[in-house]
């Protein structure tokens, strides 16, 4: 993903925390476009555990992220990707991988 120099990006988690209030965060991720923000998703799903919820997800945010059970912090540093912003419902998962 290529950001702009001064672009600002928020990374949304999808299980637990997009998947509790799908309409809210749409509504979320469409405003905070609309105010010059990045939207990304990562999810520690593996690329085939998609489902049709999921699509709709990805088609919300700018790009969507499987870090494969891995952290997903380090999953992102690897690609050159760096979040400002956070939100998950699980903090722990953006620095430990999963079993």
């Amino acid at each position: 993903m290529k950001l702009e120099k001064d672009t600002k990006l928020i990374c949304i988690d999808y299980d637990g925390t997009y998947t509790e209030s799908p309409e809210l965060f749409d509504y979320f991720i469409k405003k905070a476009k609309e105010l010059g923000f990045s939207v990304i998703g990562c999810t520690m799903r593996y690329e085939n555990e998609i489902d049709e919820d999921l699509r709709h997800f990805e088609q919300m945010v700018d790009e969507l992220y499987f870090s494969e059970r891995r952290a997903k912090k380090k999953y992102l540093e690897e690609l050159n990707i760096n979040p400002q912003i956070w939100i998950d419902d699980t903090p722990e998962w953006l620095f430990v991988d999963s079993i």
